[in-house]
């Protein structure tokens, strides 16, 4: 018997699509982390597995397009981004695929004596298993991208058709949350008064987006400090090198992994890496100090670093702090403290679709690089942005205040004003 509402069962099929690839990210991450015998025997039933997904989600994809849905005003933009989302789960399963095919055993038939297994299990661990590793992680993240898109297209089809009156929804179909919603609805409020080159003062600015000031974190390193660059007009990346040639910076636009920003020290060894939407702000106060960290104290008046430990700094903006993390006040961003002086931040907007973003910082870093990332990232102080750069489901959570403010007062004491009349409260320690 044909349903009576055919795009209700869409929905809740994406819906499903969503768990099953959040449910396979788990499992290749989770996979990362065990034994070589491990990841070699159960990659290829995960690919499978994978590829059985994929499909599924090309036919609820063709099915949108060509039903119903495809009439209804703005749903080609979520159309557009499920057949990219398409592409993803294909390179997902790719990666997994490649993993497997990285043991550098699994053609040779070798008799299952102990002896034999203790040698394949060793050639694994030295020749192949960093790069099955590197594999899977990158297969988790396309999964977990994928499993976002499909639940952000999900809650779009069940809302849609709610608000032509065709289908009521219920808890079951909101497939990012009722915050996604209030998200969406004010969003929209907004983006029907700006458009996308009027600019705004933001803040908080893990909410702002990446930003285009590209100049303050790159420019003083080239021209203050001398360092030397080259740079590529075709794919915008920018390569820096410090005098001595011991510390590099690496801006590569056309990352396929949305991996943009890359600083590495190799004696004693260190790297940070950031994500596409990291906010271009705290990363400018980390390459600023760095011709300091490497003992060239020219213009250190004009760029101090910080005195003050990262616990300090975010009970005084209001963050929560334990012994390993600290949280901003509306849980979207946190700062984790890893083993030794590695550090991770990692922000989205109730995990929604093109909110995510990322910072890695491993190895034997200086002390002050995480305490000045989060200065610069905490404080309450707004950044200025383009309406259009700043990501769609943070709108409503962050506070805009339009530059060309009509008031006498002026947009930074408008948008200051602001903040008074909004709660807040004191770190909290767990």
């Amino acid at each position: 018997m044909e349903s009576p509402n055919p795009l209700l069962d869409l929905s809740q099929a994406l819906t499903s699509v969503s768990t099953t690839y959040a449910f396979t990210r788990d499992r290749v991450r989770s996979l990362k982390d065990s034994g070589s015998e491990e990841i070699f025997a159960q990659g290829t039933r995960l690919f499978l597995a994978s590829q059985q997904v994929n499909a599924k989600l090309v036919g609820l994809t063709r099915a949108l397009a060509t039903g119903p849905y495809a009439q209804v005003p703005e749903s080609r933009r979520v159309l557009a981004e499920l057949t990219a989302t398409i592409a993803a789960a294909s390179s997902g399963s790719a990666f997994i695929a490649s993993a497997v095919a990285g043991d550098p055993l699994n053609t040779i038939g070798l008799p299952p004596s102990p002896e034999i297994a203790q040698d394949m299990a060793r050639v694994r661990q030295e020749t192949g298993l960093g790069d099955v590793q590197g594999a899977l992680e990158e297969a988790a993240d396309r999964l977990h991208l994928v499993a976002t898109s499909c639940a952000h297209a999900a809650f779009d089809v069940a809302r849609r058709q709610h608000h032509h009156g065709d289908v009521p929804v219920g808890p079951q179909h909101d497939a990012i949350g009722t915050h996604t919603a209030r998200c969406l609805r004010h969003a929209k409020q907004v983006a029907v008064k700006s458009s996308a080159t009027d600019r705004f003062l933001v803040s908080p600015r893990y909410l702002a987006g990446t930003g285009d000031r590209l100049a303050d974190v790159l420019g003083p390193l080239i021209h203050l400090f001398g360092w030397e660059h080259t740079h590529d007009p075709a794919s915008g990346h920018v390569s820096v090198d410090s005098p001595g040639h011991d510390l590099l910076l690496d801006f590569t636009p056309s990352s396929p992994d949305g991996t943009w920003w890359t600083i590495q020290h190799p004696d004693p060894l260190w790297k940070i890496t950031a994500t596409r939407l990291t906010p271009l702000e705290p990363l400018a106060a980390i390459t600023q100090t760095l011709p300091q960290l490497l003992g060239d104290t020219r213009h250190a008046d004009r760029i101090p670093l910080t005195d003050r430990p990262v616990a300090e700094i975010a009970d005084l903006s209001g963050w929560t702090t334990s012994r390993t993390s600290c949280t901003s006040p509306d849980g979207h961003c946190t700062l984790y403290y890893e083993r030794g002086a590695s550090w991770q931040v990692e922000h989205s907007v109730y995990d929604g679709f093109g909110t995510h973003w990322s910072v890695r910082a491993k190895g034997d870093l200086p002390d002050q690089l995480a305490a000045q990332f989060l200065s610069f990232l905490a404080t309450p102080d707004p950044v200025e942005r383009a309406f259009g750069d700043i990501p769609y489901l943070a709108r409503s959570q962050a506070r805009l205040t339009p530059l060309d403010s009509k008031s006498p007062l002026g947009p930074h004491v408008v948008h200051a004003l602001g903040a008074l009349v909004e709660p807040s409260g004191r770190g909290r320690r767990r």
